[in-house]
């Protein structure tokens, strides 16, 4: 049973030291100088959405009509349905 929990990283070997988290990071940062803080600011939302029109909606396969609908309109479109009738729900939906 040893050697399956040596397989699965379930205990380590007796052979190898292992040094603990804060230790490892002691020594990595031993000699590091403190910087400022990390700011980080939101960027600019684009809440513009793009329109389709029927010929640029029927150069896309029925899946990425679907994905299309799913994250811009929130639709969930029937691909058993023909692909001009999903274009025109699309195209409802804008």
């Amino acid at each position: 049973m040893k050697w399956i929990k040596q397989i699965f990283g379930l205990k380590p070997d007796e052979d190898t030291v292992i040094m603990p988290p804060p230790l490892l990071k002691q020594r990595e940062f031993a000699n590091a100088t403190k910087t400022n803080e990390l700011v980080v600011s939101p960027q600019a939302v684009n809440d513009k959405k793009s329109t389709y029109t029927k010929a640029s909606l029927n150069k896309y396969t029925k899946v990425k009509l679907e994905d299309i609908a799913k994250s811009e309109f929130g639709l969930d479109l029937d691909r058993r349905k023909k692909k001009d009738n999903l274009i025109d729900e699309i195209l409802n939906a804008q």
